[in-house]
């Protein structure tokens, strides 16, 4: 197997330069009929920026971003689209159309990402998101979202992509836009491949395909279908796979279509290295680094080097093995430097900072208009009073109309009178809210251990029926039982009463009363309490627990009731979680884990699961009291709240992190002195 290059063949090469001839006469024609007189590049821009003098800005702003799109799709990607995006942009500013400023950036933001400059790439599509946003172009706005995601993508940021590719997708569907929707699922798919989530990857490939099918977009299927064939690859099912290649790899026309020709071309490549056709591969992969290097599909490149080394490896050519992934590791550090990335995350931090202000701006404005309606109200107030006072000097000055000016006092009075009864009203509906928010919170509290009562009264019952019916024949093995049922009655009704007394001394300085404990054993046993309380509510609900106990925890100092109040608080929102999630989604599989850890002098305990999870702008406001995310009549807002006191107490902290759709975790530390 030699180093060199295969070169094209000679057949290709012609249908090459033939097409290629016919694109470029193409686009010089349309050059030379809108303007045949100049033949420069500085005369042509200077031509164009002519039609912001008249009606046809709008023609000479699609002929230039058809001259862009053919610098960066049509043909080799060139500086030039730089150039004709600032001309763009000019025709947008002088004619006042933000939209047209706002495609210029987006087509600049497409340029730096085709040459892997993903921090310029990022900083333009966010200037193109202000713009389109202040002239509600939803469709416009989508565009963006997508390529944010795609930018996150290919930095191999995939949490950060999948929000982004999301809130493409709500907008494309508001508008009904099936062909953008393809593509939504279609990098959705991918990145769920990514991160190994296959199930997921697999459901939204298959949506792209089908709105493919649907549109009759060829290029999309193919897509799709190199995309299975990967997931199938990376499954081991290489038979599927490679049934997937065999029906697109015949049919992609490589001169039409390079950048998704060369695209396939590598997981094809990577498919028969593992089946151990490395000839195959070794002429593929040439093909399609021939490919790269004529179009600069530099991302395209680091794969490819990659493999070439895998294959120069296996044959034992270390010489040629050890070029290419040289050649691999330097352009990969070139696209996904240190550098890039801090450019990329100081964006990302300036974003949410402008989110953040923007919020507060929000608010502050909020706060002047109910400021300004205040003093509308004391305005209208002096008005009623000016007015009351000019009916009372002309009720003086003109006797003849005393009845009129009695009947407007009247009215005014009652007026009076009934703003007063409504303010009055007012005032007692909140105190009323108040309590009733007050008395739910109670009522949580209160619902594990009186249902734990509720149920062995129920089961003590039946065990007498029983012993009665036997008596006779001197059956006595339930009395045990029944004893059992009635001690473990007794100390969870003291239990109930203790909450009580906890709940109403959540303002109070915490009691002193410590024991040491076995925190492990702690948890064990009311997990099982909470989980069997949960499914007698919920019989379909059904959770993997699964335990990982540092065994070597010492016992720890700490009021058990109060932790127990804090373990069942978090148990119990943990499976409301995951029973919301599974009523949506009858194919969810709800799992808890459950970690012990001694860190340093203190001990650490987690609990999370794979819930719906927690809003990123609710997560600073979980510990609020009253604050619930819950619907209405299943949350009060006060337990996170009393738990996270009662952890402070025992100079301990408590943190929560959540990635939505993913997990949730909530944890606390407690010192061990």
């Amino acid at each position: 197997m030699g180093t060199t290059l295969p070169g094209m063949p000679k057949k290709k090469k012609c249908i090459y330069a033939i097409n290629l001839s016919i694109k470029t006469l193409r686009f010089f024609l349309a050059l030379l009929l809108l303007y045949p007189q100049f033949a420069s590049a500085d005369d042509l821009n200077k031509k164009i920026n002519l039609y912001l003098r008249d009606t046809h800005s709008a023609q000479a702003a699609d002929y230039v971003t058809s001259i862009i799109h053919h610098y960066l799709v049509d043909d080799e990607v060139s500086d030039s689209a730089i150039m004709w995006s600032d001309t763009l942009r000019n025709l947008g500013e002088a004619k006042g159309d933000l939209e047209l400023v706002a495609k210029s950036d987006v087509l600049t933001g497409k340029y730096y990402l085709r040459i892997a400059n993903d921090a310029k790439a990022l900083d333009y599509f966010y200037r193109a998101l202000k713009y389109y946003k202040s002239v509600d172009n939803l469709d416009g706005e989508a565009d963006i979202y997508l390529q944010i995601g795609l930018v996150y993508y290919l930095q191999g940021q995939f949490p950060d992509a999948l929000p982004n590719i999301k809130l493409a997708t709500e907008l494309y569907q508001k508008t009904s836009n099936d062909s953008s929707l393809s593509t939504t699922y279609y990098l959705t798919g991918l990145s769920y491949l990514e991160l190994k989530n296959y199930k997921q990857a697999e459901i939204f490939l298959q949506q792209s395909l089908k709105i493919g099918k649907l549109l009759s977009n060829n290029q999309r299927e193919y897509e799709c279908y190199v995309a299975l064939a990967r997931l199938y690859t990376n499954q081991k099912n290489f038979v599927a796979a490679e049934q997937l290649f065999d029906k697109v790899m015949t049919k992609w026309d490589s001169i039409i279509d390079p950048y998704g020709y060369c695209m396939a071309l590598i997981p094809y490549s990577k498919l028969l290295i593992e089946t151990n056709k490395k000839e195959a591969a070794f002429i593929n992969l040439n093909r399609a680094l021939s490919i790269a290097e004529k179009f600069n599909f530099i991302r395209f490149k680091v794969d490819i080097y990659k493999l070439l080394a895998i294959i120069y490896s296996d044959e034992k050519n270390f010489e040629s093995a050890n070029y290419y992934i040289i050649q691999h590791y330097q352009l990969r550090d070139s696209i996904y430097n240190s550098e890039n990335q801090r450019a990329i995350n100081t964006l990302k931090a300036k974003i949410e900072a402008e989110k953040k202000q923007a919020q507060l701006d929000s608010l502050f404005q909020k706060e002047k208009a109910d400021q300004l309606q205040k003093w509308l109200l004391a305005l209208t107030i002096f008005m009623l009073l000016g007015l009351s006072f000019g009916l009372y000097r002309r009720y003086n000055y003109k006797q003849k109309r005393e009845a009129e000016l009695r009947i407007a006092n009247g009215e005014l009075s009652e007026a009076l009178n009934s703003l007063r009864q409504v303010q009055q009203q007012l005032i007692h509906n909140e105190k009323m809210a108040s309590l009733g928010r007050m008395s739910s919170g109670i009522a949580h509290e209160l619902r594990n251990p009186l249902n734990f009562v509720i149920n062995f009264t129920k089961i003590s019952s039946e065990l007498i029926a029983d012993i009665d019916k036997k008596i006779q024949n001197n059956h006595d093995e339930n009395f045990e039982q029944l004893k059992n049922n009635l001690a473990m009655i007794y100390q969870h009704s003291l239990r109930a009463d203790k909450i009580i007394l906890n709940f109403s001394n959540h303002a109070k300085p915490k009691s002193n009363s410590r024991t040491i404990e076995d925190l492990n054993k702690v948890v064990s046993e009311f997990t099982s309490v909470a989980y069997h309380s949960f499914i007698s509510h919920y019989p379909d609900f059904h959770c993997h627990i699964h335990y990982d106990f540092d065994q070597s925890l010492k016992g720890i100092v700490l009021n058990l009731q109060e932790i127990t109040t804090v373990l069942l608080n978090l148990l119990n929102n943990a499976f409301d979680a995951m029973n919301e999630k599974l009523m949506v989604d009858k194919t969810y599989k709800p799992i808890m884990k459950i970690q012990t850890r001694q860190i340093q002098n203190s001990v650490r305990l987690s609990i999370s699961d794979n819930g719906p999870g927690i809003d990123e702008e609710n997560l600073p406001r979980v510990y609020e009291p009253f604050f619930t995310t819950k619907t209405l009549g299943k949350g009060t807002g006060l337990g996170l709240s009393l738990s996270y006191d009662i952890i402070k107490s025992h100079n301990g902290d408590m943190d929560v992190k959540s990635t939505p759709h993913l997990e949730t975790e909530f944890s606390f530390t407690l010192p061990y002195n």
